[in-house]
């Protein structure tokens, strides 16, 4: 797939309404008005209206898809802390609808509240450098010597109306490079016995 600059497209970006939210449980879904007829397939990336992060598409239909959201206890995002570009994981807690936690992050690492906190580079469904949320709040987590970052998310889940849905148009390629890698890896493992 290629644009008008002749450049490799990596990203397509779907259109999509919100029919069904669900925010007062520990496992939270959003059920949009698209689906494989309108080529929304699983672990599709989701965004809001203004690019926020909102959740990873779990299921389909063929006119409907639901999506795990960011507020789910199973939910974990790649992300990155801004300014420093220092990689962890968002998760939820499931103690309020507004927050996320952000875990892994160094505590030799600058942090400040009001930090942004956005998609990383190395995710297979999100584009990277979208607004998670900021820091509201930082603790030590004594169980794994890191910060343990509370941040507000960008997104309000009990008003969400309008998303897109992401596709990674290289996203099998990767994961097909990833699995070959670790098989040749194998195969060389095995030789070298």
């Amino acid at each position: 797939p290629f644009d008008t600059t002749r450049a490799i497209r990596r990203y397509l970006w779907r259109d999509a309404k919100v029919v069904y939210n669900t925010i007062a449980s520990e496992q939270n879904y959003i059920q949009l008005n698209r689906g494989s007829n309108y080529g929304i397939r699983d672990e599709m990336a989701v965004l809001s209206s203004t690019g926020a992060v909102v959740g990873v598409v779990v299921n389909v239909s063929p006119n409907f898809s639901q999506v795990l959201r960011l507020l789910h206890i199973q939910s974990s995002v790649s992300a990155a802390h801004q300014p420093s570009g220092t990689l962890g994981k968002v998760e939820w807690d499931a103690k309020d609808p507004r927050f996320v936690l952000l875990k892994g992050i160094s505590r030799s690492v600058e942090v400040k509240v009001g930090d942004s906190v956005v998609t990383s580079r190395y995710s297979y469904n999100f584009p990277s450098n979208y607004l998670i949320g900021t820091v509201s709040g930082i603790t030590n987590d004594p169980a794994t010597g890191f910060y343990l970052l509370k941040v507000k998310t960008a997104v309000n889940f009990s008003t969400l109306q309008q998303v897109f849905v992401v596709e990674n148009l290289m996203r099998e390629e990767q994961l097909k490079l990833a699995a070959d890698t670790e098989k040749k890896l194998e195969k060389q493992k095995k030789r070298e016995r």
